[in-house]
């Protein structure tokens, strides 16, 4: 069993993904978990995480390597 879910992200500065440099702005991030089987209690693992990067004029979808998207957010607080 697999669930999705998205989040809104705005980054005030410029930012790496997955090698890639990403201009500042609000970004919409698409999430997929599948369901772990034999827990003892509901538990999901992600699976996929990627975010559309539109730039000159076109649209790139953009697979996120895991730990990139908490750096990004994180580097972009400071």
């Amino acid at each position: 069993m697999h669930r999705y879910s998205s989040e809104t992200l705005v980054f005030r500065r410029p930012f790496v993904l997955s090698g890639e440099m990403c201009p500042p702005g609000t970004y919409d991030f698409e999430n997929e978990e599948e369901l772990i089987e034999g827990a003892n209690f509901t538990a999901y693992r992600s699976v996929r995480t990627q975010v559309k990067i539109h730039r000159d004029g076109f649209t790139e979808i953009l697979k996120v390597r895991p730990g990139d998207l908490a750096r990004a957010v994180a580097k972009d607080r400071l």
